[in-house]
């Protein structure tokens, strides 16, 4: 627990926070916000109807730093997001996720980076990649200058949402995360962003980012890249007439809504959407969590089945149980 100190009233620094039943990861990763160098920060934290102890645990912190707000029922990250903003009194918004670890200086490398470069709207870094026990599984660089970021943001986002660091003034001109893009919010975001001002990266690896069965990158598979898929179709659009494209309401079976309405753009992704889910099945082998594994797996192969994918899936599944027993 920490103890009360005196802050300034005016932070520089609001770091926005949202957790749904993060009770075993959450100590450490408020103890890591609580002892960074930089400590002109609050912390705004949304529990968004956790059933278990996250609020409770959240409260039990004594530092006049942190807010706490409460849903009492499941809002999703992008409309707890978007409300703390509203409650956030720094200029500079900084995202983390209740299940991760940010380096002791990140939030001060991130705050000299913005005030040195007063042309930059949004700034990330590298993450180092933890299971749900905390052990290193590998560490993910991102494009640092403007001109790769948006070369890269073509494809996939260029960014860990989580590090980032964003001035209110970008977050409120695109009004904040799109609640229609569920589990791919941020792609959407930082593509909207990206029109009204310079992007950046820092190199180095300031935050550690942890798989686990509740990941939305593992849990949401298809659905995901579905909607990462129309990100992209709506910044097309924006960028060739001004307008977003039509986009699915909440009760719309999302598979009968891409085949309606974006059957070719679907037709043509199909591999890439494929080899995307090997990918995450890969992720989820080497976290450990083989449930998720098979699940991905299964549908992958729904979308481009190839035999010798068997072959890859037994191959990577025994080498981490042989790495497992060692």
């Amino acid at each position: 627990m920490q103890s009360k100190k005196n802050h300034p009233a005016r932070p520089e620094l609001s770091v926005l926070m949202c957790g749904l039943n993060a009770a075993p990861f959450l100590h450490a990763c408020i103890d890591s916000i609580l002892a960074q160098s930089f400590g002109n920060f609050e912390l705004l934290f949304m529990d968004d109807g956790s059933t278990d102890e996250t609020y409770e645990i959240v409260r039990s912190y004594d530092d006049a730093r942190i807010r706490t707000f409460r849903h009492e029922r499941n809002q999703g990250i992008a409309a707890s997001i978007n409300e703390l903003a509203i409650h956030a009194n720094a200029e500079i918004l900084v995202r983390h996720d209740a299940d991760d670890i940010s380096a002791p200086d990140r939030l001060a490398r991130q705050r000299q980076f913005m005030a040195d470069h007063p042309d930059v709207i949004v700034v990330g870094t590298g993450i180092e990649l933890i299971n749900a026990s905390g052990q290193r599984i590998a560490d993910w660089n991102y494009p640092t200058e403007d001109d790769e970021i948006r070369s890269a943001s073509l494809e996939h986002s260029p960014f860990a949402n989580p590090t980032t660091a964003i001035r209110k003034a970008a977050f409120y001109a695109v009004r904040g995360y799109r609640t229609e893009f569920q589990s791919c919010e941020d792609y959407d975001f930082f593509l909207r962003v990206a029109e009204h001002g310079r992007l950046a990266n820092l190199p180095e690896c300031l935050y550690k980012l942890r798989r686990h069965d509740n990941n939305q990158t593992i849990r949401w598979g298809k659905k995901q890249l579905y909607f990462h898929l129309l990100a992209q179709l709506s910044a097309r659009s924006r960028a060739a007439n001004g307008q977003d494209i039509a986009l699915p309401q909440a009760t719309e079976d999302l598979d009968r809504f891409m085949l309606t309405r974006y059957k070719m753009a679907l037709d043509e992704a199909a591999p890439w959407i494929a080899d995307q889910l090997f990918v995450r099945t890969e992720q989820a082998i080497t976290c450990g969590n083989y449930a998720s594994a098979f699940r991905v797996f299964a549908s992958a192969c729904g979308v481009d089945f190839q035999k010798w994918r068997l072959r890859w899936f037994a191959g990577k599944l025994w080498a981490q149980l042989g790495k497992s027993f060692q």
